[in-house]
């Protein structure tokens, strides 16, 4: 026979036991969703760093000057708040390129219009880089550390384009 102060120590005692695994599985679930928000966002800085490198940065790109640090102040500037000491940068390569096509003959009987040539001119720019960064751990559990993040970057973007028609008025 139980006595009636010893009522409800089983619910007590079974709480006192899944209770840690309990707290350890929230937190394991909260480091896991972290990591994984710094990870998509890096990959979001790293596909839309090509668009702040916009016209003034092209000439400072291919001259002189740390090009290392010029992508990790553009990969910095977007909205993703990624931490400046855990982001390296490495191995940066630029390259500006044009394409142009003049002088296309357009021999087609075009009367409404009457275009006879036509040019276009691309201008690109191809970004390789490698992109580490280390993510903190938030909860200092005993089988999670810092997790290094190793990209590699090689992104070729359209800077501008001009198309051109001659036509015979």
């Amino acid at each position: 026979m139980q006595k009636n102060y010893e009522e409800g120590q089983a619910h007590l005692l079974a709480l006192c036991l899944s209770l840690p695994i309990v707290i350890l599985l929230v937190l394991f679930i909260c480091q896991t969703a972290w990591v994984a928000y710094q990870q998509v966002s890096l990959d979001h800085a790293l596909l839309n760093v090509g668009r702040s490198l916009d016209n003034v940065a092209r000439t400072a790109l291919t001259g002189a000057g740390d090009m290392d640090c010029q992508l990790k102040e553009a990969i910095l500037a977007d909205w993703t708040h990624l931490d400046a000491d855990s982001l390296t940068v490495s191995q940066t390569d630029c390259e500006l390129s044009s394409i142009a096509d003049s002088n296309c003959t357009i021999d087609d009987g075009d009367t409404d219009y009457a275009v006879q040539s036509y040019g276009q001119e691309r201008s690109y720019l191809r970004i390789q880089s490698q992109v580490s960064y280390e993510v903190k751990s938030l909860f200092p559990l005993p089988w999670t550390g810092d997790i290094t993040l190793q990209k590699t970057l090689d992104r070729t973007h359209m800077l501008s384009m001009r198309f051109e028609v001659d036509a015979d008025v």
